[in-house]
C-alpha cells in the first residue's frame, strides 16, 4: 500500500545547525520502501545561500521529540489495510539519534526539489527503523517556511 506523509508551514530558523522536519517510524516487522521525497520553501529574498536538504535513515534508538503528528494519506484509497508507519513533523525539539544521510541536495530558499527513485532503487527502511528529512539553513538566511513530503510503500 502506498501513502504519503507530508507537512507544510514549518518555520525554518536561521542557522539551525540541522533539524529534522519529517520523520517516519516503521512499525516493528513492517519495513517501508521510500519511493520518493521532496522539499520546498517560501523564502522571499533572492540570492541567499542554499538550504541543505538530507534524506536520512535512523536506527530509531531515540526517536526524538517531534512538534506534532502527521496523518499519512493512502494513495490506494479503496484498500482496507491500515498504514503501519508512524510519521511526525518538526522541527524536533530533541533530535532523533543515529541519522545516516542517504541523499543530499542544496535547494534555494525560493524553490523546491523532489526525487523519485526508479523501480529497484528505492530506499528500504526495515521494521522499527525510520526515515527522516533533515534541513540545515545558512546563518544569514531570511526566515522562511518549509514543506516536506515522503512517498512510502508498505
Amino acid at each position: 500500500m502506498r501513502y504519503t506523509a507530508s507537512k507544510s508551514a514549518m518555520s525554518l530558523a536561521q542557522g539551525n545547525g540541522g533539524d529534522t522536519y519529517l520523520y517516519i517510524l516503521a512499525a516493528a516487522n513492517v519495513p517501508i520502501r521510500i519511493l520518493g521525497w521532496g522539499v520546498s520553501f517560501n523564502g522571499l529574498t533572492a540570492g541567499e545561500a542554499k538550504i541543505l536538504c538530507e534524506l536520512c535513515t535512523s536506527t530509531a534508538a531515540a526517536t526524538g521529540t517531534e512538534a506534532g503528528a502527521v496523518t499519512p494519506v493512502k494513495l490506494d484509497a479503496d484498500r482496507s489495510e491500515t498504514i503501519q508507519g508512524d510519521p511526525g513533523y518538526g522541527p524536533f525539539t530533541v533530535e532523533p539519534t543515529v541519522l545516516s544521510v542517504v541523499h543530499t541536495e542544496y535547494v534555494d530558499g525560493q524553490a523546491g526539489w523532489k526525487e523519485y527513485f526508479p523501480d529497484g532503487y528505492e530506499i528500504i527502511v526495515t521494521g522499527a527503523k525510520a526515515a527522516a528529512i533533515r534541513l540545515t539553513s545558512p546563518a544569514a538566511m531570511t526566515t522562511c517556511s518549509a514543506a516536506c513530503w515522503i512517498l512510502c510503500e508498505e
